[in-house]
């Protein structure tokens, strides 16, 4: 973790969180964030020789997160590290009681299994030992669950816990590192025989990892020529996909124009299609008007007939009627030229009477 991980980490808790940490890893990461003062941590690597056995512990009074499990309970240790100081809450006791093969257990008597104490207005609790380790938490499962569920501290109990400097954290860090990442060591206990034995096997060991590690070497190189071939890969292929994408757009514009003139073109041709239609409606229309004109037309043509007969009838009529007339005059000029002839026979004749 960062130190700007564990000053987040601190403020945290100091704003009302709780943390819970375990084994290496964990109480180095409290330590390091302000979170365990006083705590000290020791991974001996001769003298304690526990393969995973059961302790018996005690859990004092005091705390919310020990409430109604004071007394003689058991955790499981595994080469778990070994703490001193800090706020204890759960001890070894000093008679170490074990339920399985240990060695060296005398070196816990007295030791810190679980400390805990407020930093502002949270808590933080660190186990040197696994609570959920390999299927053995019945023992301490109710503590871990209390640790988890305890509330925030209030107002009048917040302690003033001083925030870690960004210097401290740092070497804190670079000490951390160098001393290891939090694994269990491992011990190897051999008669005083034996030591050019195991002096040969370690010498074995160590050709074996030697060779391993120039192994590991040649695969790396390889892995990094691998790695260097497939950026290259990649890059062409990152290259072919900008290609393939540019394409994709100029398809996509190409398509999206064609579909713009197509649908141009189906609107000029549902515009025709209207016209056309409006065209056709004025031809019908036009042709019931030119059949309606025609049988007009061939009824002017019978009423023309009609007419020309009847002009021709008239006509000679009245070429008889002038003829008649003619002959009328005639008749009227010679009855005239009679009614002269008498009329002068009769004044004649009674100029003769009257002067008789």
């Amino acid at each position: 973790m960062t130190p700007a991980g564990l000053l987040q980490l601190h403020a945290f808790v100091r704003g009302g969180g709780t943390f819970l940490g375990w084994g290496q890893q964990g109480i180095t990461t409290a330590t390091l964030a302000g979170l365990a003062p006083g705590l000290e941590m020791s991974v001996p690597l001769t003298g304690l020789d526990i393969s995973g056995t059961p302790f018996a512990v005690d859990v004092a009074k005091g705390d919310p997160a020990t409430r109604g499990l004071e007394g003689r309970t058991a955790a499981f240790n595994f080469r778990d590290p070994v703490l001193t100081g800090g706020t204890p809450l759960v001890t070894y006791p000093e008679k170490v009681r074990s339920y399985g093969y240990a060695g060296g257990i005398e070196l816990l008597a007295g030791t810190v299994a679980v400390s805990g104490q407020p930093i502002g207005t949270g808590r933080a609790y660190v186990c040197s030992f696994d609570p959920a380790f390999r299927g053995w938490p019945d023992a301490t499962q109710a503590l871990v669950g209390s640790m988890l569920m305890t509330p925030p501290v209030g107002p009048d109990e917040a302690t003033d816990v001083p925030l870690p400097s960004l210097g401290s954290l740092a070497s804190g860090l670079l000490a951390a590192s160098r001393a290891g990442r939090g694994t269990r060591p491992t011990v190897f206990r051999v008669a005083d025989a034996d030591g050019a034995t195991l002096r040969a096997v370690v010498a074995a060991a160590g050709a074996v990892v030697l060779g391993a590690a120039a192994t590991r070497i040649t695969h790396a190189e390889l892995v990094q020529s691998r790695r260097e071939a497939n950026r290259d890969r990649a890059e062409q292929a990152q290259a072919y996909r900008r290609l393939a994408d540019e394409r994709s757009a100029e398809h996509a514009a190409r398509v999206e124009d064609l579909r713009t003139r197509i649908a141009e073109r189906e609107q000029a041709l549902t515009d025709l299609g209207a016209v056309l239609s409006t065209t056709q409606r004025q031809a019908a229309d036009a042709s019931r008007e030119l059949a309606s004109e025609r049988r007009r037309a061939d009824r002017l043509d019978e009423d023309l007939r009609v007419a020309t007969r009847a002009l021709d009838a008239a006509s000679e009529q009245t070429t008889d009627a002038i003829v008649r007339v003619a002959e009328l005059e005639q008749e009227v000029d010679v009855l005239r030229a009679e009614l002269d002839s008498v009329t002068a026979a009769w004044h004649a004749a009674e100029g003769q009477r009257k002067h008789a």
